[in-house]
């Protein structure tokens, strides 16, 4: 399908249409029942909050335990019947955590679900990129980022509501019904034949589920992906102790905001210009979001850290994923995806606990402030990177 008298692919096909809705419904589920995934194990099953929060974690385990695996998985099934079979998986365990089931067995489902979740997640990228033209990768991928944009900004936000409003059980089966029809959005995507077998599916060993061009571009995403895990992480907890608790929800909303508004952007700029023209300035405006951060002392800084937070955040992470497509060896985007996506959730997974260590030694502002100084250090090694002509189309 073409743009009539441009001769350029159109973005919105309904394959793409199709995978950003399955990707959305997917990561709602994440969204909505992470956050209060704490309190209710803690008022469900009168367990300490760091049970609740092993609980969280095993959703996060699982995503990541299932990434490298979705690559492998859209070469043995058809990507229609592989998203129906891991949306109805998620939306199923999901429901089950309606029973009147121990902490046991609502643990290993909320495992279950982070399983569903991962392949899912990755596999709906590949399916929604592929079909693009090299030149229009950047933008396609930039408009498939705002399901995820989306979700993460309406998600928590409906979550926490409904959950205050009408109660732990009252999101779970909302959360079923967006599954549900994600499993709808999953069967009507319309057929494609499985990738030609070639020697990128025929690999052995980790290349299997593993691509070694993007391990350099893991090293920075993995970076990025704790700087990103110190905000969410840590933001509330400053804003407490510095008596700003009813702004921190605007942070969020700030952040959300600049996020979902620079994803079309990005992407186009990345189809037009060098990478390290969108990325460097995007990881200065992280740093000095971060900068913002470690002043804070009062809410004019936190809205201002907000806003430039997530400019330079969403830019960062919206660009490479789209270096991740772009340097995907042919048949291998499914696999590539898997590896920049297990590098991204295991830096905002080893966040947290790291800078937890280190933050009776910093503080807060210490905190942030080094976290500025590793995205200049990340900036470097982007730098670095880029001369080596790593982040070419393979």
């Amino acid at each position: 399908m073409t743009r009539a008298g441009t001769g350029r692919s159109l973005l919105l096909s309904r394959r793409f249409l199709g995978a950003a809705f399955v990707n959305f419904f997917a990561t709602s589920n994440f969204f909505l029942l992470v956050p209060i995934t704490v309190l209710l194990v803690h008022h469900r099953y009168d367990a300490p909050l760091s049970v609740g929060g092993l609980v969280a974690g095993a959703l996060l385990a699982g995503g990541v335990v299932a990434r490298p695996l979705a690559g492998p998985a859209l070469h043995a099934l058809p990507a229609r019947a592989l998203l129906v079979l891991t949306m109805s998986t998620m939306t199923l365990a999901t429901a089950a955590c309606l029973l009147p089931v121990g902490l046991t067995v609502f643990t290993l489902l909320r495992f279950v679900s982070g399983l569903a979740f991962g392949i899912t997640s990755t596999a709906t990228l590949a399916v929604a990129v592929a079909g693009l033209p090299s030149e229009r990768r950047g933008s396609g991928t930039g408009w498939f980022g705002l399901s995820n944009s989306l979700a993460g900004a309406i998600g928590p936000a409906i979550g926490l509501f409904v959950a205050n409003r009408w109660g732990y059980d009252t999101v779970i089966a909302a959360v079923v019904g967006l599954g549900m029809l994600g499993c709808v959005a999953a069967a009507l995507l319309p057929r494609q034949p499985r990738p030609a077998p070639g020697p990128a599916s025929r690999s052995s060993g980790l290349r299997r589920f593993l691509e070694p061009a993007a391990l350099p571009l893991c090293v920075f995403i993995a970076c990025a992906g704790i700087v990103y895990s110190s905000i969410y992480g840590y933001l509330d907890a400053w804003s407490v102790s510095q008596g700003l608790t009813a702004w921190a929800p605007w942070f969020f909303v700030c952040y959300s905001t600049m996020v979902v508004l620079s994803r079309p952007i990005t992407g186009r700029l990345m189809d037009s210009t060098p990478p390290a023209v969108v990325m460097l300035p995007a990881l200065a405006t992280v740093a000095l979001g971060l900068v913002l951060l470690a002043l804070m002392d009062s809410a004019g800084l936190m809205v201002a850290a907000g806003l430039v937070c997530g400019a330079g955040m969403g830019t960062v992470l919206c660009s490479a994923t789209v270096l991740a497509v772009r340097i995907a060896p042919p048949g291998r985007i499914a696999v590539t995806a898997s590896t920049f996506y297990l590098a991204l959730d295991g830096g905002v997974a080893l966040g947290p606990p790291l800078l937890g260590l280190a933050l009776p030694y910093w503080g807060y502002p210490g905190l942030f402030t080094a976290m500025a100084i590793l995205v200049a250090l990340v900036a470097a090694l982007f730098l670095a990177l880029d001369r080596r002509s790593l982040f070419a189309p393979r």
